[in-house]
């Protein structure tokens, strides 16, 4: 009997205890307001060709347009169709609109005929984009069209992926 009256008085003193105001030592939680997080992929196709030829020694180069400024880092990355390991990846600066890609090989000379899934990506951030684009672009959010997206972390990225035949 005597435990049940200590159970009950120590419900009675956390009841008491509840409807006082306590201090927090941590902040209150508050949410960041990212400025325009949707309307990225708002607007008309920024990929607008996307090709790929046979180069000497069978390299591959890629090129296309894209309405980019100058100067725009593009990362392209081959992967055989329905596969997951790259099979060679590269990068082009834009310029007038375009980019091309140097010869690409693949890990054990040049990659083989037939179906490939070829990636862009362009991440804007410092790392990636010059300090003259990042400011042009204003880290990217300046552009607008299909394929422009976030990044995990926030930032403006721009992917699009495409089967050619090579």
């Amino acid at each position: 009997m005597r435990w049940r009256r200590g159970i009950a008085i120590a419900g009675l003193a956390l009841l008491a205890g509840c409807g006082k105001r306590h201090d927090r030592s941590t902040p209150e939680l508050s949410f960041e307001q990212m400025a325009d997080t949707t309307g990225l992929s708002q607007g008309g196709a920024l990929l607008q060709t996307i090709t790929a030829r046979r180069a000497e020694a069978g390299a591959v180069v890629v090129s296309g347009r894209v309405e980019f400024p100058d100067g725009v880092r593009i990362q392209v990355t081959l992967f055989l169709k329905g596969g997951t390991q790259i099979q060679a990846r590269g990068q082009a600066l834009v310029h007038g609109g375009r980019f091309e890609t140097a010869p690409l090989m693949g890990p054990e000379g040049p990659l083989r005929q037939g179906r490939y899934r070829v990636e862009l990506l362009s991440l804007f951030v410092p790392t990636w984009q010059s300090d003259e684009v990042m400011g042009r672009t204003d880290d990217g959010r300046k552009l607008r069209g299909e394929g422009m997206t976030r990044d995990r972390a926030g930032s403006a990225a721009f992917f699009r992926a495409q089967e050619l035949s090579l």
